[in-house]
């Protein structure tokens, strides 16, 4: 059955649903939804705890006037999609597995979204649901698939621009050989971490500044041969760093070094979009 939007029809109603799916998915998952919190800060990858959430909400707040005029129609598939999202919660807990227990999350949220206001508000909150995937922690088959190739492209990388730069460099491995040192690329140091901040920031880049499917897909795609090219550079820069002088290799400034090379990974996606725009502009003037 259709139902006017809530500020039309049973507002004290509608908010009192909304306010019990929301206790109730904070009292299944509040546990972990602080833990995946935890896991991301002790990572260092406190960006995707912080941004992905935070801008969400902005998503969901710059809309607040289309609600209004949208129709609330409770859809009897919100109890498959939560019963569903029980099912995989159970089988995490039961297994283990924290990542199934947190996409059981985002599933019982899909659900509670059904259930208060429909498919059309589903809809309406798609963008701002796909942005929290990427609060969920890789998991760890995933996360070394992707490390071993990321650290076998850095490594290469990194010594062919030593060679160029005029350095003896002889790569072994994750390991290369400089005059002074040797330096070591460590899983952290693979690049999966950024690449996964820099996609996630691309997305929401795309999303407000660009209306073609097929431009935001190429934005997207952009992180990753971007993000592979900055962690080069960013090894090829400590090392230079370390041959002359150490302290700029280690503490603050090797952390200060990897956020300078991820915002240049994104200025440079976004210089390309730039100088996308103006060809295309071009292309129809002509």
């Amino acid at each position: 059955m259709d139902v006017a939007a809530p500020a039309a029809a049973g507002n004290n109603v509608w908010g009192w649903v909304v306010a019990t799916l929301t206790l109730l998915l904070a009292l299944c998952y509040g546990e972990t939804i602080a833990h995946t919190g935890q896991v991301l800060f002790k990572n260092g990858d406190a960006a995707r705890a912080i941004f992905p959430p935070a801008i969400a909400a902005y998503a969901i707040w710059e809309k607040r006037g289309d609600w209004p005029s949208r129709k609330i129609a409770p859809a009897a598939i919100a109890i498959v999609v939560l019963m569903l999202g029980a099912v995989i919660a159970l089988a995490g807990i039961a297994g283990g597995s924290l990542t199934l227990v947190r996409l059981a999350f985002l599933i019982s949220l899909c659900g509670c979204i059904l259930a208060a206001g429909g498919r059309s508000a589903l809809r309406f909150l798609a963008f701002p649901l796909a942005l929290l995937l990427f609060t969920l922690p890789v998991p760890s088959p995933v996360y070394y698939r992707l490390t071993l190739p990321l650290q076998a492209i850095a490594s290469s990388g990194a010594e062919i621009a030593f060679r160029l730069l005029g350095f003896h460099a002889v790569q072994s491995g994750n390991a290369i050989y400089l005059p002074s040192q040797i330096l070591l690329i460590s899983e952290a140091c693979s690049g999966v971490q950024s690449l996964l901040t820099l996609t996630f920031f691309c997305v929401v880049y795309a999303y407000w500044n660009e209306r073609r499917v097929w431009a935001r897909i190429t934005i997207v795609a952009a992180a990753l041969p971007a993000s592979i090219l900055m962690n080069i550079i960013r090894i090829t820069a400590t090392g230079l760093f370390g041959e002359f002088q150490r302290k700029y290799t280690q503490g603050v400034w090797h952390e200060a070094l990897g956020y300078i090379t991820l915002v240049l990974a994104f200025c440079l996606i976004w210089g390309a979009h730039l100088l996308l725009r103006y060809g295309n502009r071009k292309g129809i003037e002509a």
